[in-house]
């Protein structure tokens, strides 16, 4: 945000925060959390999963905000195990990272996912958490606002949403 502030970035993309002063933003949608593994992971072939399904499971979350910490400690369930703790991360790329190359499970943005599970690096885990999604906000200096590469995002967002909302 700081590079838009001093325009050294005509825009960008936030997650969670919200533009404030001489900035101006466009709300594209909210991302829902999903649970990602490794192929071949032994929880891959389950038809649903639960917080206590997961209790021996190496997890990590992405902890986008202080708002992230909740759904962090729906899985640290009494019955997990000590030498499983659930890890949180700043980084969404570093959780699906570790879900790709371990036998860790990560909850991610869906959004953020979209790569990997294309590619074939993760997959997708039935796991339902549907009271928990991330924010995506364009942000633009309001001074910017008739430059073509803004005027061109601003017009393509539509489109931007539509793709946001039909995940990968």
């Amino acid at each position: 945000m700081e590079q838009v502030r001093d325009g050294s970035a005509h825009g960008g993309f936030l997650l969670t925060q919200v533009a404030t002063g001489s900035l101006r933003s466009e709300r594209l949608g909210a991302s829902s959390m999903i649970a990602v593994c490794r192929p071949g992971h032994r929880l891959c072939d389950e038809a649903l999963l639960t917080p206590e399904s997961l209790v021996d499971v190496a997890l990590v979350v992405y902890r986008w905000d202080a708002e992230g910490e909740p759904l962090a400690q729906v899985f640290d369930h009494p019955a997990r195990r000590r030498d499983r703790p659930v890890h949180t991360t700043g980084s969404p790329e570093t959780a699906i990272r570790l879900a790709a190359d371990s036998d860790h499970v990560a909850l991610v943005p869906e959004f953020t996912a979209h790569r990997s599970l294309r590619d074939g690096d993760v997959r997708l885990l039935p796991v339902r958490l549907p009271r928990w999604s991330v924010e995506l906000r364009f942000v633009y200096l309001a001074a910017n606002a008739t430059r073509p590469g803004i005027t061109a995002l601003l017009d393509a967002l539509p489109h931007l949403r539509a793709d946001l909302a039909d995940g990968p």
